[in-house]
Formats: structure tokens, sequence, C-alpha cells
């Protein structure tokens, strides 16, 4: 209970403050602001955390698997960072981190699974239970930071909201956190935690399709009422993951089945950002394409002065509106396009969660 209260109460702090320092000093001050926590973190590990005992005799750290692993993660994760700004497979750079990415996993891939002492056991895939877990939290970690990165920028560019006021809406999203997980920790101890899981996943559905639903009237309580739903989602998921995935996995397993499980987690929200970046911007361009279209002379429409109002394409400060507003709306169809593509994600990954063994009840 109070580790989860410790994980909301970080999103809703941070939201709000991040969205103050951005707004009175710049958006570097957001990253800023993590310093003092982690020293004070770091301080009371220090003092706290007792150093490790003796570890048991054993094989050395498997390099090659080491270094295969690191080189596949690291081109995959430029890849994925730069592809939309150099225009993904156009650019001689994003096919080079391509290629290395994709020669590094597969001789990663194959050596783990010839190697006496792999980096990672790939066997460990071999249980259902972790093996769907793996997958569910690859989906998880796509969901989880996807409207983080899209909304602030959607509500600056389109209502011209304030980073301040951004920081709030975002932290109703821990506040959905916050009684999801409360809701969450009554339920498993009652309840198979796989419908935790799935009714986790439909509330983040439900509030992806409604996102779906803005436009470039969108009021601040709408934004805020879906963050909410879709953290509460996040919250009722947050433990009932880890317990699905390693319910049947041996004690001994556990340090590196966790390590494979956030690691897939992490790739997932890379991936995911990356993707719904691409919708937003290359729908958006698409869309202001089919718009333009009918703005020409031919449109009678624009005749009239009592329709056309400041979007007066006779002149060139007429024009400048109409291709702003154009702009706009091109944008804000992109943005739904994005939230359709997370809606139906997490649609998608519903009928894996009870494909998982129920896990037993204390």
């Amino acid at each position: 209970m109070l580790w989860s209260i410790g994980v909301t109460l970080g999103t809703i702090v941070a939201a709000i403050l991040g969205g103050y320092a951005a707004e009175g000093y710049s958006w570097r001050w957001v990253f800023f602001m993590v310093v003092p926590f982690a020293v004070v973190c770091v301080g009371a590990i220090w003092v706290y955390v007792p150093a490790a005992g003796e570890r048991p005799s054993g094989g050395g750290l498997d390099w090659i698997g080491f270094l295969c692993l690191a080189v596949a993660v690291s081109g995959l994760q430029l890849m994925l960072d730069r592809g939309q700004r150099l225009d993904w497979f156009d650019s001689t750079e994003i096919v080079l981190e391509a290629i290395i990415a994709a020669i590094a996993i597969y001789l990663f891939v194959v050596h783990v699974l010839t190697a006496e002492r792999p980096f990672l056991n790939l066997r460990l895939l071999l249980d259902r239970n972790y093996a769907i877990g793996v997958l569910l939290g690859l989906a998880f970690g796509m969901l989880y930071f996807s409207t983080l990165v899209l909304q602030p920028s959607m509500l600056e560019d389109l209502r011209g909201y304030s980073a301040s006021l951004i920081g709030i809406m975002q932290a109703m999203r821990g506040i959905g956190m916050m009684f999801g997980s409360i809701i969450m920790l009554v339920w498993m101890q009652r309840y198979d935690p796989r419908i935790n899981l799935f009714l986790g996943f439909l509330a983040q559905a439900a509030a992806s399709f409604a996102m779906a639903e803005f436009d470039v009237n969108m009021t601040a309580g709408a934004v805020a009422w879906t963050m909410a739903l879709q953290g509460f989602g996040i919250g009722l998921m947050w433990s009932p993951i880890t317990v699905v995935t390693f319910a049947t996995l041996a004690p001994r397993h556990m340090a590196e089945g966790a390590s494979v499980f956030h690691l897939m987690r992490n790739v997932g929200s890379s991936v995911h950002i990356a993707i719904s970046a691409s919708i937003v911007v290359r729908t958006g361009r698409a869309s202001y394409s089919e718009l333009v279209e009918v703005l020409n002379t031919f449109n009678k429409n624009l005749h009239y002065d009592s329709i056309a109002g400041a979007w007066d394409a006779s002149n060139n400060g007429g024009l400048a509106a109409l291709s702003a507003e154009v702009g706009r709306q091109a944008s804000m169809i992109g943005y739904i396009n994005a939230y359709y593509a997370y809606a139906l994600l997490a649609v998608a990954v519903l009928p894996l969660v009870f494909l998982a063994r129920r896990p037993p009840l204390e």
C-alpha cells in the first residue's frame, strides 16, 4: 500500500511542479527538478540498505550475450528516437541503425540458445504465465507513456494551454492511479488478479476511445477526466501484472525473469511512442493535403463573407489564417488517429489476460 501511494504521489507532484517549472523558467528545469530527489534517494540507500552478502561462486559474465543485447537495444532506441526527425528509412542513418539492431538481436538469440551459461535464459519463455506476462508487460509499457508524450504538445499547440495548466491535467492521471491502486489492493486479496488486469486494459481502451472524440475545442474538464480514467486503469494493473507474470516461475529464475520483463516493458514504451508520433505527423500531413483540396476558387462557399469570415482567400492575411486553421484541424486528426491506435492496442491485449493460469490466492 505504501509503495503504491509513493509511486502515485510522485506522478501527481512531478506533473504539477514540472508544469510550473517549465512555465516559470524553461523546460530544462523539469530535468533539474529530479536532482534533489535523486540525491536524497542515493543517501537513503547508502545509509539504510544493507550491503549485499557474499555472492555464490559461479561463471563470469557472458560478455558476448551482454554486448549483443546492448548493441541491439541501443540501435533500436536510436532508430526510434531519430526516425521521425530523419524521415525514417529515407535516411541512411536510420537504415544503418536498423541493420545493426537486427544483426545484433539475431546474434544474441543464437548465442543465448547455444551458450552453456547465457546472459539471459530464453527458455524461461517456455513457462506459459511468464511468456504471456512478458507480452502483457510489453503492452503495458506501450500504453503507459504514450499519452504523456502526446497530450502536452496537443494541448499547447491546438488549445494554447499554459504549461502549468497542462501539468495539473496530467496530475489527474496520478489521482486516478491512486484510486485504482487502492481498489486493486482490496480486490487482489479476494479475487482473481486477472480480473484486475482485464478491467485495467478495458479502462485504458475506454479512455482512449473517449480521447479519440476530442476536437480542437476540447475542454480542460474533458481532458482531465479521460486522464483520470486512464490512470485508474494503470492503477488496477500495476501489481497484478507482476503477480500473473511470476506466479509459476521458479524462485531461482526470479531475478533473471524480472530483468527480461522490465526490458520488454521499456522497449515497448520506446516503440509505441515512436509509432504514435509518426501517426500524428504523417496522418496529419495527409489530412492537410486532403483538406486543402476543397480550398480553391471553385468552392462557392468561400465566396460568401458570412461563411469565409476572416478566412478570405482573396488576400494574403485571409489565406494565412485559413492555412493555420486547416493545419490545426489536420493536426487534431493526427492525434485522433493516434488515440484510436492506442485504444485498439488495449482491446487487442484483452484476450491474452485469461490465457495465463490463475495465480494461487493467499
